[in-house]
């Protein structure tokens, strides 16, 4: 069985402010599975984010916590 790492930009359910560029910094890691929260980040923001993950050929999360 294979199993994979998801990296999640986020600490305390919340998308980490600085998610673009760490994900700019870390983009050539052998992970290919990236993901982030609904919390944490402006909508554009988090558009953003998904553009440069899809554009690095990255399978992509988000994870909902507030169904508000």
């Amino acid at each position: 069985m294979n199993s994979e790492l998801i990296v999640m930009l986020t600490n305390n359910d919340r998308t980490v402010s600085d998610a673009v560029q760490v994900f700019e910094e870390s983009k050539h890691a052998p992970a290919n599975l990236w993901g982030f929260k609904e919390e944490g980040l402006p909508l554009e923001e988090m558009k953003e984010l998904l553009q440069l993950m899809k554009k690095a050929g990255k399978t992509t999360f988000l994870e909902v916590v507030d169904y508000t």
